[in-house]
């Protein structure tokens, strides 16, 4: 027989919701981690949107062109030189 997994499992019947109700809720789901990540990234996310639109409004879009241009430079150079491989 397989060895069965000790960790908590929902029915197979039942999938398990992102937010887990029902019998994986009861059984130690995931609904809090969730929710609370979901908050976080939530004021995260927003926090970051008001930074960016306070250095658009006083400044000019030249940062959002250096954050999406320079990144796209490390890895265009490798793999037009060679060093790593597109899959």
């Amino acid at each position: 027989m397989p060895e069965e997994d000790a960790g908590v499992h929902c029915p197979p019947c039942r999938p398990c919701s992102f937010l887990a109700v029902g019998s994986c809720a009861s059984a130690g789901g995931l609904a809090g981690p969730t929710l609370l990540a979901t908050s976080m990234t939530f004021f995260v996310g927003n926090g970051v949107i008001v930074v960016f639109l306070r250095i658009v409004s006083r400044r000019s879009y030249w940062p959002f062109v250096a954050w999406r241009i320079v990144p796209e430079l490390f890895v265009q150079a490798p793999l037009q030189m060679g060093v790593i491989a597109a899959h």
